[in-house]
Parts: structure tokens; C-alpha cells; sequence
């Protein structure tokens, strides 16, 4: 074998390998020939989109002496695992299938794949890049200043929220980011230098549409190829194209002020029927009637309005006006000796504690009272209780339920100080001054232990969680808004993060339960858990308690 040069990748050659189909018609090297500058590539999975672009950045590495290319994933990993591992795979593919084997003229590592043939462009690259990072873009320079990138590659900007370790939430904010700096990573890519004449320079997405809700469904392809109509609905027009000729391609010169967008979109029939068995068809004519979102998905590779219910977050019109402000006449504050009048003059009846124990998550703690009347005080909020306590704890559980206790004593003493004689044994629940509720038996029995220890006037209880016991989940959803909206909740400063936890649970609408997703910003749930807890109580008594007051105020 001859290693003295690489061998020759005529255009010819190209033309057959992105060929992949039995059909007469080849989209891929229409859209390779394509002067258009956003060139789209969509469809079902199994059609090998990545795979052919990805023979095309090899046929120009090949032939074009100052020929740059920048491929581009959503994650690290997804370079390790994918790009890089695909690369190799499409030069074995040359190597092993069509004899023409670039594999000794690639230098492939985790950041690039340097050209190490010396045709006058020496170490020009496929660079591997990770949108996380894409401040790293602004100094992006190439080694050559001969050299030019001739094309930036988006594989895969969408993701499957089934398939993805990502949160539905983290998904919008990536993708937020994603349009928010695709013209920087353009601008210091394809358009950082004027190519000469004769070089093609193009920007391609590479995509299984898994969401019509994202700027290149909406600002590009869907301007283009429209898959929905104006209702979100699907079209049924290029639906119906696309099952009959198993791909649809649209060239628009005009797009963008003149830069150009062609997009191909490919049903799972455009590859070559040898690799589809019978037992696929079957089962893919089944799932057409049993799942027809799946199978749009699946073999017409688009997505309609439906695929994902739309995020809801329920409390948060409740809780913030228009401009993001507080609502003040529904959320009321109070200062703490407003509070210790309420205590003095025998207004509250109970304190109660909720804690939600968590190691590795968030050790939250919160304090509330109730009033005569039913109205709620929120006392105390601590996010994590694990941030009073030095790091190099060794055992940290117990450091938690002692760092508990203190602050339930802490609180004890400066309520019973307020309050008037007798008051705790004669009203508050089970005579003490405080009860904390957890859904930990562990941490019950461990906090209980040391209330007894250290005399600490209180008791720890199961926390009242379940639908049977009429405070599920959906219970307390509906138990929040009505407290809010009824005005029957005050603040103590500095327990206001509450109010911005609340504000951000979710919920899918169009869900038959329409409960909330803890997955969706997770990280406010101990917080909420703790809140709710501290109202095992309190949402039991509250109702009573408000009718005795009016009653007390008509004077019946």
C-alpha cells in the first residue's frame, strides 16, 4: 500500500456515497451542491444524516488545502461518545468498503482531527466543539492564516426529553442559550474571514425534530418546509409527501435577506430497503394505529404541537404581577415585634416545624405559627441547614438533627418568652411549644431523642403527605393557591426565597392530573417539602378556624 500520499476522493465518488437510497433522486449531494449558506438535514433516525455530512467534511478535507470544519454537539461527552467514535467510523467506512483509506492521514483526538499530509495544508482540522463552552469560540484561531473554515456543523441541537439526562427546564434554557449564540459562534467560525472565491461556506443543522418549540423549527425550517399549519397542527400536505416519496427538499434563495436555506427531510423509507426487514415494517404499520405520535416521530421524523405539554407554572400569576414584582396586596410581610404582639397577646396557637432531611441534597428547615383566626406566619426559612455546619464534618447526619435541634430551641425560647402565661400548656398541641413534623422515621426518632437529651419543649411527628390523608400532592397544590389568594399567609423577613421556590413548580398542561413535575427545578422541592410539612396541621384547622372568626366578628 502506497503511503506516500492519500488517495484520490473524486466528486464522482462522493456523488455515489451520499447515494444512500434506492431511489433515483440523491438529496444529500443536491444539498452538498447547494450555494445556499444554512443548509437543514431532518428526519427519522436510522437515515444517517450525520453519517453522510460527515463523509462530506472528509471529501473537502481531502481536496481543499485550506479547508477548516467545525463540528459541534450540545455537551462534552457527546463529542467523546459521538462525533469523535463517528468520524472513525466513516473512515473505516472509506477505508474498508470504497478502498479509500484517510486513516493514517488523520491525526484524531477529543479536540480535533488534524490533516497530516502536507499538501499545503498541513495540520488543518475537524474541530470538536461543546455549545456548553461557547464563550471558548471567541478565541478560536487557526494555526494557517491561509486557512478558512468552510463550514459549521450542528449535530444534533434538539434533544429527546425521554432520551436526555437533562431536565425538561434545562433543555429551554440550553436551547435559550443556543440562539442566543449561534450568531458569535458563526461570526468566529464560517464568517471570521472573507473565503476566497469558489469556496463554499455553510452553517448545517443536523436534527431529529423531537420539538416544534425551538428557534430552528420556528425562525428556519418551518419558514422553509412548513410542517405545521397555523394552528400547530401537523401538515398533512407535506406529511403526506414525505411518507409518498420517502423525502421532501426545499431550496429557498431568498431566505434570510439572501443567504440562502435549503432543508431535506428524510422518512425512515429513504434508506436502502435492505436494511429494513419485514418485522420492522410490520411493527411500524402497527404502530401507526396503536401510537401515532410515535410513529410520526419514528418513521415520518417530525413532531407535532402535542408531542410535549406545554409548562405551566401555576403559583407563580399568584404570587408576581406582571413585571415580576410581588403581588403586595396578596403576599403580606410583617415585622418580628409585630409577630411578638400576636404572641403577647395571645393570638397564635401553635408553631410547627418542617424538616426535610437530605444529605446530599438540601437540609431544609422551616418554622410557621398559626393564628386564632387561621391565619399562617411563616417564622423561619433555611434552604439548607448543612451551610451552618463545617465542612469537614465527619458525621454529618448527626451534625443535621443537632444543628435542628438547636435552632427548634432556639425558636422555642423566643416564642414562650412572648407568650403569656399558661398559654402553651393550655393551647398549643399536646402542651409543647413547638412540633416539628418529618417524613423520615429515622430522623424522628433520632430528633426526639435529642429534644428528650437537651430539653427542648417539643415533639417530632409524621408528617401528614399522602392523598388518603387528604394533603397529597394535588391537595396541597390547590391548599397553596387558595391561601395565597385568600390572603391568609404573612412573612417574617428573610423567608421571602419561599415565596420564589413557590412561584417555580411546574406543572404539564394537558396532563389528565395536571400535577406538578418535581423533575422540572428540582432543586426547590426540599425547600417546599419542608413548607408543607410545617403544615401537617395547619391545612386541617385552618378552614374551622377562619369560619369561627367571621362568626365572631358578625357576632354569632
Amino acid at each position: 500500500m502506497n503511503l506516500s500520499k492519500p488517495p484520490i476522493f473524486t466528486e464522482e465518488k462522493l456523488k455515489e456515497l451520499l447515494h444512500y437510497t434506492d431511489q433515483k433522486e440523491n438529496p444529500s449531494y443536491d444539498a452538498y451542491k447547494s450555494n445556499c449558506f444554512y443548509k437543514i438535514y431532518s428526519g427519522a433516525k436510522g437515515v444517517s444524516k450525520s453519517f453522510g455530512r460527515m463523509i462530506e467534511t472528509v471529501y473537502r478535507m481531502v481536496n481543499e488545502n485550506i479547508f477548516c470544519s467545525v463540528w459541534c454537539r450540545n455537551q462534552y461527552n457527546h463529542i467523546t461518545n459521538t462525533l469523535k467514535p463517528m468520524l472513525q467510523k466513516v473512515l473505516a467506512y472509506l477505508a474498508e468498503e470504497h478502498n479509500l483509506d484517510y486513516r493514517n492521514w488523520f491525526n484524531i483526538t477529543n479536540e480535533a482531527a488534524y490533516w497530516k499530509f502536507d499538501d499545503g495544508g498541513l495540520d488543518r482540522a475537524i474541530y470538536f466543539q461543546n455549545w456548553a463552552k461557547i464563550q471558548a469560540f471567541q478565541g478560536f484561531t487557526l494555526k494557517n492564516p491561509k486557512f478558512r473554515f468552510g463550514e459549521l456543523v450542528i449535530d444534533e441541537p434538539l434533544e429527546d426529553v425521554a432520551d436526555s439526562n437533562k431536565l425538561p427546564s434545562d433543555l429551554i434554557t440550553m436551547y435559550e442559550i443556543q440562539q442566543e449564540k449561534l450568531p458569535l459562534l458563526i461570526a468566529n467560525t464560517v464568517l471570521r474571514e472573507i473565503a476566497p472565491d469558489k469556496f463554499n461556506i455553510n452553517v448545517t443543522f443536523l436534527y431529529n425534530i423531537f420539538t416544534t418549540d425551538h428557534f430552528l423549527i420556528k425562525d428556519y425550517h418551518q419558514k422553509i418546509i412548513p410542517i405545521l399549519t397555523n394552528d400547530g397542527e401537523v401538515n398533512n400536505d407535506v406529511l403526506d409527501k414525505l411518507i409518498e416519496n420517502n423525502f421532501v427538499q426545499v431550496e429557498n434563495s431568498e431566505f434570510s435577506d439572501g443567504l440562502g436555506a435549503i432543508v431535506t427531510m428524510f422518512s425512515k423509507m429513504f434508506i436502502p430497503k435492505k436494511f429494513i426487514s419485514d418485522l420492522q415494517l410490520k411493527t411500524l404499520n402497527q404502530l401507526k394505529n396503536q401510537n401515532y405520535r410515535l410513529w410520526l416521530v419514528t418513521v415520518a421524523g417530525f413532531a407535532s404541537k402535542f408531542e410535549n405539554g406545554k409548562i405551566s407554572y401555576f403559583m407563580k400569576q399568584i404570587l408576581f404581577d406582571e413585571t415580576g414584582q410581588i403581588r403586595k396586596k396578596r403576599i403580606n410581610f410583617i415585622t418580628k415585634n409585630a409577630f411578638f404582639k400576636l404572641l403577647n397577646k395571645g393570638e397564635i396557637i401553635g408553631v410547627y416545624h418542617g424538616f426535610d432531611p437530605g444529605i446530599h441534597d438540601n437540609a431544609s428547615l422551616v418554622t410557621v405559627a398559626l393564628n386564632k383566626d387561621g391565619k399562617l406566619y411563616v417564622v423561619n426559612v433555611i434552604n439548607d441547614i448543612k451551610n451552618f455546619i463545617p465542612k469537614n464534618t465527619r458525621f454529618i447526619n448527626k451534625a443535621i438533627n443537632e444543628k435542628v435541634a438547636e435552632t427548634v430551641k432556639f425558636w422555642n425560647d423566643l416564642i414562650y418568652e412572648h407568650l403569656p402565661n399558661d398559654w402553651v400548656k393550655n393551647n398549643f398541641m399536646y402542651g409543647k411549644t413547638s412540633i416539628l413534623f418529618s417524613d423520615n422515621n429515622a430522623t424522628l426518632e433520632a430528633l426526639n431523642i435529642l429534644f428528650d437529651q437537651k430539653n427542648i419543649d417539643s415533639y417530632a411527628l409524621p408528617a401528614v403527605r399522602k392523598p388518603s390523608q387528604k394533603f397529597g400532592i394535588l391537595d396541597r397544590q390547590m391548599w397553596q393557591k387558595n391561601i395565597f389568594e385568600n390572603e391568609l399567609i404573612y412573612l417574617l423577613p428573610n423567608t421571602d426565597i419561599l415565596i420564589k421556590y413557590l412561584a417555580k413548580q411546574a406543572i404539564i398542561i394537558g396532563e389528565k392530573s395536571e400535577q406538578r413535575v418535581e423533575e422540572i427545578n428540582h432543586e426547590i422541592y426540599d425547600l417546599i417539602n419542608a413548607f408543607e410539612m410545617s403544615c401537617s396541621i395547619v391545612f386541617k384547622y385552618q378552614y374551622p378556624l377562619i369560619i369561627n372568626a367571621q362568626r365572631r366578628k358578625n357576632g354569632k
